[in-house]
């Protein structure tokens, strides 16, 4: 075989490798776009349910594991002891309030999975009121004016994790069903 066809059948196979990435490029953003609350959901579920299995591994002896989770963990949470709920003996590897908010976004993603074409975006302020109990209570904690408890630390993240779903959820909605109306159109299709 000569040098130029030698070029030629790399070249040829290249674009095949590139039509074969683009494919499955738009393979992704097509389940992304179909399933978005699915994934976010699931998120949601990983997130809380991770954070619940850290303290039944460390019961069940599993500290390695456990451990791994804990320090995946620290990205997300402070994990002050004081401030965590305690479960099978250990603690969570998310803080009262982080639970809480991870918790109350599952929670209003599943509902929210009933009425998504029927839901509009949460008024601005509304979703303020239901924000600005988790600024005072934490920047209050934070800079020493009084120390929150947990059912406070509770109420408030579900408050915002609620709040941010209203707000935010509907906006991608809207967005992804118009991706998927470009979608079905052929419009991401060459």
């Amino acid at each position: 075989m000569s040098d130029a066809a030698r070029n030629l059948s790399s070249r040829s196979s290249l674009g095949s490798l590139d039509v074969a990435f683009e494919q499955g490029i738009q393979r992704l953003a097509h389940l992304v776009v179909c399933h978005w609350l699915m994934l976010a959901n699931l998120l949601s579920f990983l997130v809380v349910a991770l954070s619940l299995l850290a303290p039944y591994l460390m019961s069940l002896g599993a500290t390695l594991p456990a451990r791994v989770l804990y320090f995946g963990y620290r990205f997300l949470c402070h994990q002050m002891p004081s401030r965590s709920y305690f479960i099978f003996g250990h603690q969570a590897a998310l803080c009262q309030r982080d639970l809480a908010i991870f918790s109350s976004i599952l929670l209003a993603g599943l509902l929210f999975s009933l009425v998504r074409n029927r839901v509009k975006p949460l008024n601005w302020r509304i979703y303020l009121l239901l924000v600005i109990p988790i600024a005072l209570d934490g920047f209050s904690q934070l800079l020493g004016w009084r120390e929150s408890n947990w059912q406070l630390r509770t109420l408030v993240g579900a408050l915002f994790g609620l709040a941010n779903v209203g707000l935010v959820y509907p906006f991608i909605e809207r967005g992804m069903r118009e991706a998927r109306a470009s979608l079905t159109q052929g419009i991401w299709r060459r």
